[in-house]
């Protein structure tokens, strides 16, 4: 057999070689929602897209979800996946949607807070595993119960 190279032992990622992508994804959307908030408003029509995005994949998610619960097997989905698409549209949409804010940034910052708590209230409703859909009954196995077609439950 010929000698061969020894195999060159892999250096560990950077820090911006593991977190570059996230880094550009997190100025993506400050840069784009900075953008947005100084186009007219006939051009905010177009976060309704990303928000039916984030909407889509928070329905995904939810479907796995429910899919977990019928199957009892678990099933992952995509959590906050949804969430970034609807925060980026949140964030970009320069004015709030619930209550009325007036000129300035504080005060327009100030009243899209409770767009952000009505945002994250449902995403945990549609994430977290509520308690009354995941308990499963699960007797116990003892020498007096053992597994099998006269099991008593």
């Amino acid at each position: 057999m010929l000698p061969t190279e020894p195999v060159p032992i892999p250096q560990s990622p950077t820090f911006w070689q593991k977190w570059g992508e996230v880094f550009g994804f997190i100025g993506l959307v400050v840069g784009t929602s900075i953008w947005m908030w100084q186009q007219p408003d006939s051009t905010h029509r177009y976060l309704l897209g990303v928000l039916l995005l984030g909407c889509l994949f928070d329905a995904l998610s939810f479907f796995y979800y429910a899919l977990t619960f019928i199957k009892r097997r678990f099933h992952s989905g995509l959590p906050g996946v949804g969430f970034l698409f609807c925060f980026w549209a949140w964030l970009a949409y320069p004015h709030p949607v619930l209550l009325a804010g007036g000129e300035g940034f504080w005060r327009i910052a100030l009243a899209k807070l409770p767009d952000l708590l009505v945002l994250v209230v449902v995403q945990l409703l549609v994430h977290v595993p509520l308690p009354w859909f995941t308990r499963v009954r699960r007797p116990e196995i003892r020498p007096d119960n053992p597994p099998g077609p006269g099991r008593r439950v």
